[in-house]
């Protein structure tokens, strides 16, 4: 498994890197040099008229880690990823015990196929492969420290003494030092499985005091480390609450029919894989019913496992970065533990048979998916590729199902997840080796390239220190970081200054971008704007080099 997964990811570490990688690139690489997150990002929208800005978006607990990284092993795409790869790794060892543990009362056999069969689907889920590719919060320094609190939590008593109570507040400050947001749910779910989990408003009461510690030691300590620094207290709280709002009002466009709906979830649950959500569902939906119903009056304490990722998915279910569900990924290893454990509680025991079954059913359900990635991919972003992709497979797992009971001599009952199991791990297959094989981006933006070859046309007609305008993914691979990122200049030009440009920025003349012209109508926009007073030097994939024609004037 572990050999598959390292497969899977070998080519693809040292792919360009696209979008908000370059932003945390170039604050890891301040870091490495200066100590401080502070440095060159190319006149960032929000503050345009400054070309030095501090990266501090969300408090910088992965930003430091990735500078470390970078000041050890060097700025490679592949060196930056790795430690992605290494927090999902420690991640999936957590994950491991935290499936046993969903299983208390079970067989060590089960509870050990539940570790296995919870690893298997973190490790091997597309989405998990894809954010291992991506420089960013939540699939690396996020999720292995929510991970690490839930598995905290379920090796404790019941009754948490002060020392735990004190323990699990360092634990939960370090948490938001990593992000502000995420934390609150972490929050919201221990207090509301403890309180049903038998130990009533005292156990809810020892939750909250996790929290209000937790966030007492984060602000007195970013106090002092802001100071220690010289960093802006205020600046990451600033910009959170700005995201929130802008946040707030793209995902309510996304309710307000059910095509945008829709077309908002989608992206998720293909990632990640229908057959996974399903599994997750059958797993989680049962005892919310119990509860709600009166019929089962406590959460067992791994119903934290459930009640957390189930949240992670409702905050995040419309939200998207570069078109990708990057924030989804903390929830991974969670919904890995309870998928696992679901099925090797219910299903029985397999003899030879059962397994030669079950072999064939996820072969013949690997090689349809093969097939219809390969040709049907194109689709990924609609909700119609859920309806092309999803019945066949699951089909053939259902008639798995019923070859397992037959052959086993068991109740139909115990081999349904089987009907849902196999043809997670048909699409994780499936999906991870047709990404494997792809030159585009798998992750922010699916399918951008040409950035590096752009880099080049630009660096041949660019003088020294000469200011340019380019997509960040262009500006890193230039020795001439002289630049104003694309989206900045966007900005000011259409939205400041009202789509009228004189060929300058901040005084400074203008000769040279390098845009990234993946939506057509942003191209037709550039065109409109800067035709014909520049002229086409350079097309490489979706990225265009532009210079001044000297024969039309300014």
């Amino acid at each position: 498994m572990l050999a598959l997964y390292g497969w899977l990811l070998a080519p693809q570490l040292d792919k360009p890197f696209v979008y908000d990688d370059v932003n945390f690139a170039f604050g890891a690489r301040a870091i490495a040099e200066t100590g401080r997150p502070y440095g060159n990002q190319g006149y960032l929208l929000h503050l345009y008229q400054e070309r030095e800005q501090w990266a501090l978006w969300h408090p910088p607990l992965y930003l430091y880690t990735l500078g470390l990284v970078v000041a050890v092993f060097g700025t490679s795409e592949a060196a930056a990823r790795g430690l992605g790869v290494a927090c999902q790794l420690l991640s999936a060892a957590l994950t491991f015990d935290i499936a046993r543990r969903c299983l208390p009362e079970a067989p060590a056999a089960r509870r050990d196929a539940a570790a296995v069969l919870a690893v298997a689907l973190f490790l091997l889920c597309p989405l998990t492969a894809q954010s291992a590719l991506i420089l960013d919060i939540d699939n690396t320094v996020l999720m292995l420290l929510l991970t690490g609190f839930v598995w905290l939590t379920l090796r404790l008593p019941p009754w948490w003494s002060p020392r735990m109570v004190a323990a699990l507040s360092v634990l939960y400050a370090v948490t938001l030092w990593a992000k502000l947001t995420t934390p609150i749910l972490l929050l919201a779910s221990l207090v509301f499985t403890r309180f049903f989990q038998g130990l009533g408003m005292r156990g809810a009461v020892q939750a909250l005091a996790v929290g209000a510690l937790g966030w007492t030691l984060f602000l007195v300590s970013w106090v002092v480390v802001t100071r220690a620094t010289g960093m802006p207290a205020d600046y990451t709280f600033t910009v959170v609450y700005g995201e929130a709002m802008d946040s707030q009002a793209s995902s309510r466009e996304r309710f307000t029919s059910w095509p945008a709906f829709s077309a908002g979830v989608a992206p998720a649950i293909i990632w990640i894989g229908p057959f996974f959500c399903l599994l997750v569902l059958a797993a989680g939906l049962p005892r919310l019913v119990k509860l709600l119903c009166g019929r089962r009056q406590t959460l067992a304490p791994h119903d934290l496992v459930v009640v957390l990722g189930a949240v992670i998915y409702l905050l995040y279910i419309v939200k998207l970065a570069g078109a990708f569900p990057k924030y989804h990924a903390a929830m991974l290893p969670l919904w890995s533990a309870a998928s696992g454990a679901l099925v090797a509680g219910r299903v029985e025991r397999p003899g030879p048979i059962q397994l030669g079954v079950a072999a064939l059913g996820g072969m013949a359900a690997t090689a349809w998916l093969r097939a219809h990635f390969d040709a049907d991919w194109d689709a990924q972003f609609t909700p119609s590729a859920l309806e092309a992709l999803v019945p066949i497979p699951f089909l053939i797992g259902l008639a798995t199902a019923v070859l397992w009971v037959v052959a086993h001599g068991r109740h139909v009952w115990s081999a349904l997840p089987l009907a849902l199991v196999i043809p997670a791990f048909a699409w994780n297959v499936a999906l991870n080796v047709h990404q494997r094989g792809l030159d585009g981006s798998t992750g922010y933006y699916y399918g951008r390239y040409g950035q590096t070859e752009a880099a080049r046309t630009l660096a041949e007609r660019l003088s020294p220190d000469e200011l340019y305008i380019a997509s960040k993914e262009v500006a890193w691979y230039l020795q001439n970081q002289r630049f104003v990122d694309q989206e900045s200049w966007q900005h000011v030009v259409w939205q400041v200054d009202r789509g009228v440009w004189d060929g300058t920025w901040l005084g400074d003349d203008v000769r040279l971008l390098a845009l990234e012209v993946g939506d057509p109508w942003w191209r037709s926009t550039y065109d409109r704007t800067l035709l014909p007073r520049y002229r086409l030097v350079g097309e490489h994939g979706n990225f265009i080099v532009l210079e001044r024609d000297t024969g039309t004037g300014s």
